[in-house]
C-alpha cells in the first residue's frame, strides 16, 4: 500500500500529498509520530516545503546540520552545478543564522535556474533583511513573471518598495496588479492606501472614486475621502463626504429599526427612557466635543464615527467660517431625501452644535411636518426631551397620532408622556383616538374607572361589550374572546352598582355565574350587592339556592366542590354574624358539622362561636342523632366536643 501511494505521488507529481503520506507512514509503521524516519525526510525534502522544514528541523535538533552541510559542500566541489546541494547549503546557512553566507549561494542558484521561484523567494527576503528593497523587489518581479496571476506576490513587492520610500516604483507594481482584474476593488484599495501613506492625496481620491464605480456605492470610504479632501484644503468636497457618512449611518439605522408595541395600559413608565452617549475619543484631531451624541445606534464604533464627524463639522464652521457652505450642502441632501429625514435630523444637530438652538428646533419641526418616517419622529422626540422643549413635545405627540394611526406604540408613548405631564385631558384624548382605531382595547375604560368617572366608564365598557360579545358568541371556544368577555362583565357589574343600576348589575352577575359556574366569587359578590343595595330576603334566598346546588355537586365530587361549598357557608356565617343574628349563624355551623362531623377544626370553631356569643347549645346532641354510640367516630366526636366546650 505504501509503495502504491508513493509511486502515485511521484508519477503524478502530487507533492502536496507528501505531508499526508508522511503522517500516515509514521502513524502505522512506527506507531509513534514523535519518531522521525530520517530516510523518508531525506528522500522527499526536495519535493515538499513542509517536508523540507521537518528535515532541517530534524537535523538542527540532532546537531547534524553542519556535518551534512560539509558533506554537501564536498559534493558541490566535485559537481558545481548540483542545484539541490547548493540549495541545501544555502538553506542550512539560514537555519544557522549565517545569512551573509547564504546570499552568494542563492545568487548562484539564481544564475543556474533564473526562473525557479523556489530559489528566488528566499533571496528576496534576504535582500529585504539587508535593507536592499530595490534588489528584493526585483527578485519579486522575476517571481511575478513566473506567476503572473498571483496577486499576493505583487502586493508583497509593492509593500517592500513603499516601505523603503520608493513610491513611484511601488505604484507601478500596484498598477500592474490591476491588469489582472480591473474590477477587483481590493486591489484599488491597496493602491489608495499607498498614495495616502505617502501624502499623494489627489491620486488617492481618484482611486477611491474608481472603487465606488466598481462597487456602485457612493457612500463607500466617504470618511477617508473627507480626510483626503481636507488635507488638500478642498473643504467643500470634504463637507459633502462627511455628510455622506452621517446620512448613510442614519439611513442604515432607519432601515433596520422596527416599532415595538407595548401591551397594557399600565406599561408606560419605561417607554421613553433615553440613554445619552458621550465619547471624546479622537479629540486631538477633531477638536473638543461640542454637543452630545443623540444618534440612533447602540453600536460603539458607529456612534464614535458619527460623533467625531459632527464635531468636525462644528470645527469647520466655528474655526474656518464654513457654516453657510455646510448648511447649503445639507439642503442639497434634503432635496434628494427619499423620506427618511436624515438631512433634517443632521442639520438640526449641526445647529445645536454651533449653539443656534432656535434654528435647530425650526429645522426639526419642519422635518416633522414633511417626513413620513416613524424613525425620524422617534429620534427628534428624544432630542426635544433632552432640550426640555415641552411645547414642541405636546404638539409632536398629537401629530404622531395623525401620522401613524395604525401604530399602537404611538398611543402608548403619548399616554406615558402626558401622564408624566399630569395632563389628564390629553391622556383622555389620546385614548379616545386609540379606541377609534383599535375598538377592542380596554385602556379608555380603565382610564375612566381609575379616575372614578363612573358614568363614562359604564358607557365605554358597554361599547366594549357590544364589540366583544358578538365575537364570543361566534367563537365561544376562543380563549382570548372568552377572557375579554369575562373582564368586561366583571367591570360592568362593579360599575353598575356604583351608578346604582342594580337590575343591570344583577343581569351581569347572572351572565358571569353562567359563564363560570364553579367560580363562587361571582355568587358571593352578587349576594353581597343584593343584601346591601336591594332586598335582603331575596339575597338570602338566592344564596341558599346556590348552597344547595353546591351541596348536590359535592355529593358527586367531594374533592372538587367541598372547599367551594365551605366558602359559601362561611360567607353566610359572616353575613348573619354582622347582623348579630348569632343563632342563625350557629345553625349554619350545625349544617356544616352534619356534612363533615369529623372536621375537628370546624367543631372547635363552632363551639368557640357558641361560647363567644353566650349560646352554649349542646351541639353534640345534634351530632349524636346520626352516629352509633358504640362507633369509633362517636367516641372521637365526643372527645372533640369535650375539648372544645371546656377549652381543655
Amino acid at each position: 500500500a505504501y509503495d502504491l501511494v508513493e509511486s502515485k505521488i511521484l508519477n503524478e507529481k502530487r507533492y502536496d500529498y507528501l505531508q499526508f503520506f508522511y503522517n500516515m507512514h509514521f502513524s502505522y509503521s512506527c506507531g509513534n509520530k514523535s519518531v522521525i524516519n530520517e530516510s523518508f525526510l531525506k528522500k522527499y525534502w526536495w519535493y515538499s516545503k513542509q517536508i523540507e522544514i521537518l528535515y532541517f528541523e530534524y537535523l538542527f535538533k540532532h546537531r547534524r546540520l553542519e556535518s551534512e552541510m560539509m558533506a554537501a559542500k564536498i559534493e558541490v566541489t566535485n559537481n558545481p552545478k548540483d542545484i539541490e546541494k547548493i540549495y541545501f547549503i544555502a538553506k542550512g546557512s539560514m537555519w544557522l543564522s549565517e545569512f551573509e553566507d547564504a546570499v552568494p549561494h542563492f545568487e548562484e542558484l539564481q544564475n543556474l535556474a533564473p526562473s525557479n521561484p523556489k530559489f528566488l523567494e528566499p533571496l528576496s527576503k534576504l535582500y529585504e533583511s539587508f535593507d536592499k528593497p530595490k534588489e528584493s523587489a526585483e527578485i519579486y518581479k522575476k517571481i511575478i513573471r513566473q506567476e503572473p496571476l498571483n496577486k499576493n506576490t505583487y502586493i508583497i513587492a509593492g509593500d517592500i518598495l513603499a516601505e523603503a520610500g520608493y513610491i513611484e516604483e511601488a505604484v507601478e507594481i500596484y498598477k500592474d496588479i490591476l491588469n489582472i482584474n480591473r474590477r477587483d476593488a481590493n486591489l484599488y484599495k491597496e493602491l489608495a492606501a499607498i498614495y495616502f501613506d505617502f501624502e499623494k492625496f489627489r491620486e488617492a481620491t481618484e482611486v477611491i472614486d474608481k472603487i465606488r464605480l466598481i462597487l456602485n456605492d457612493d457612500f463607500l470610504y466617504a470618511k477617508e475621502q473627507a480626510a483626503l479632501y481636507e488635507q488638500m484644503d478642498d473643504n467643500p468636497r470634504a463637507i459633502v463626504e462627511y455628510l455622506r457618512v452621517l446620512i448613510n449611518y442614519y439611513d442604515t439605522g432607519a432601515t433596520a429599526s422596527t416599532s415595538v408595541y407595548k401591551q397594557g395600559y399600565y406599561d408606560y413608565d419605561d417607554s421613553y427612557r433615553y440613554e445619552e452617549y458621550r465619547d471624546n475619543y479622537g479629540e486631538e484631531y477633531y477638536g473638543p466635543v461640542y454637543y452630545d451624541d443623540y444618534y440612533y445606534n447602540d453600536d460603539y464604533y458607529e456612534r464614535l464615527d458619527t460623533e467625531r464627524i459632527r464635531t468636525r463639522l462644528v470645527y469647520l464652521a466655528n474655526q474656518k467660517g464654513l457654516t453657510d457652505e455646510i448648511v447649503l450642502q445639507f439642503y442639497n441632501f434634503i432635496s434628494k431625501d427619499t423620506g427618511a429625514g436624515s438631512g433634517y435630523y443632521e442639520l438640526g444637530l449641526f445647529y445645536l452644535g454651533i449653539n443656534l438652538k432656535d434654528k435647530a428646533m425650526g429645522v426639526f419641526v419642519k422635518g416633522l411636518k414633511r417626513v413620513t418616517s416613524k424613525y425620524y419622529h422617534d429620534q427628534v422626540i428624544k432630542i426635544f426631551k433632552e432640550q426640555e422643549e415641552y411645547r414642541l413635545l405636546d404638539e409632536e405627540y398629537k401629530r404622531l397620532i395623525g401620522c401613524f394611526p395604525s401604530d399602537l406604540s404611538v398611543y402608548y408613548d403619548a399616554v406615558a408622556y402626558f401622564k408624566l405631564r399630569e395632563d389628564q385631558a390629553a391622556v383622555e384624548d389620546v385614548l379616545q383616538n386609540m379606541t377609534k382605531n383599535f375598538p377592542e382595547k380596554f385602556d379608555l375604560g380603565f382610564f375612566y374607572k381609575s379616575a372614578e368617572n363612573n358614568k363614562k366608564a359604564v358607557k365605554e365598557f358597554e361599547r366594549l361589550l357590544s364589540v366583544i360579545e358578538p365575537e364570543y358568541t361566534k367563537q365561544p371556544a376562543d380563549h382570548t374572546y372568552r377572557r375579554n368577555y369575562i373582564i368586561i362583565l366583571e367591570n360592568l357589574s362593579d360599575l353598575y352598582v356604583k351608578v346604582n343600576k342594580l337590575n343591570q348589575a344583577y343581569e351581569t352577575f347572572d351572565k358571569l355565574i353562567a359563564l363560570e359556574p364553579d367560580n363562587v366569587t361571582h355568587i358571593i359578590q352578587r349576594f353581597r350587592i343584593t343584601v346591601k343595595h336591594g332586598d335582603a330576603k331575596e339575597g338570602e334566598e338566592f344564596f341558599r339556592k346556590h348552597i344547595a346546588e353546591y351541596r348536590n355537586k359535592e355529593r358527586k365530587d367531594r374533592r372538587s366542590y367541598s372547599y367551594l361549598r365551605v366558602l359559601l357557608h362561611n360567607e353566610f356565617i359572616r353575613y348573619f354574624t354582622e347582623k348579630k343574628n348569632y343563632k342563625t349563624a350557629l345553625q349554619f355551623y350545625k349544617e356544616m358539622i352534619e356534612i363533615d362531623p369529623l372536621d375537628r377544626i370546624l367543631v372547635h370553631e363552632a363551639f368557640s362561636f357558641s361560647k363567644k356569643y353566650g349560646l352554649y347549645e349542646n351541639l353534640f346532641e345534634h351530632f349524636r342523632k346520626y352516629q352509633d354510640e358504640q362507633s369509633r367516630d362517636y367516641r372521637i366526636g365526643y372527645a372533640v366536643y369535650l375539648l372544645a366546650f371546656y377549652n381543655k
